[in-house]
């Protein structure tokens, strides 16, 4: 990744040419500039998730899928259920197994209650309907309490709009579903956010007065 950084181009290293002279066209070659960086670093951002955050990421769950027989079978069920309302597009699966994962992380003694696949849908739908995204960061750190640094960054996120964010001992600042690598979105944008949170709400209505 350092080695990537070190190509970086500064906007201000351009419009030079060899003899001392300016470049011909400088706002042309200060385009063709601002496109090589953007490259640079889309491919330290990929080199990012997949080297470091994505090895932490399935750690994490591959641990908690051991600990609770429930959880693989829970995820497979939500998955399912947001392909059915057509919102994989703005969910990837790691996200949706991560979301899974709180269900049982937020809440300890709640945990026991989550046996079958079902129960844990049902609070995966429920996490997604009544918690408010909008305006705050989902936060499943085992230990709440960090540095003053820690918590002004985590203060910082409960003002991002639309998206949703969830902060983690792996991921302290969220940043595994926001990096620019990705050529479609890894999280739903404001408006998709709240048609999701109103779906998630009426299945699990629906769910409870079948169960």
């Amino acid at each position: 990744i350092m080695v990537h950084r070190a190509n970086y181009i500064s906007p201000t290293d351009f419009g030079a040419g060899t003899d001392g002279s300016m470049a011909e066209d400088p706002e042309k070659q200060r385009e063709q500039h601002q496109l090589n960086n953007r490259a640079v670093i889309a491919e330290c951002d990929r080199l990012l998730w997949y080297e470091v955050r994505a090895p932490l990421l399935h750690h994490f769950l591959h641990e908690l899928a051991v600990s609770q027989p429930s959880f693989s079978e829970g995820c497979q069920i939500a998955k399912a259920w947001v392909a059915s309302q057509m919102f994989s597009s703005h969910l990837c699966d790691e996200l949706v197994e991560l979301l899974v994962a709180a269900c049982f992380v937020t809440c300890k003694h709640k945990s026991k209650m989550l046996q079958s696949s079902f129960a844990v849908f049902l609070a995966f739908l429920e996490l997604l309907g009544t918690h408010d995204w909008l305006r705050s960061a989902l936060d499943i750190r085992s230990k709440k309490a960090g540095t003053e640094h820690d918590e002004e960054s985590i203060q910082a996120l409960r003002n991002t709009r639309g998206e949703i964010k969830v902060v983690s001992d792996m991921d302290p600042l969220a940043e595994f579903f926001s990096s620019s690598v990705f050529t479609h979105s890894r999280t739903p944008e404001k408006v998709v956010l709240k048609r999701l949170a109103a779906l998630a709400m009426t299945a699990l209505r629906s769910l409870s007065e079948c169960s």
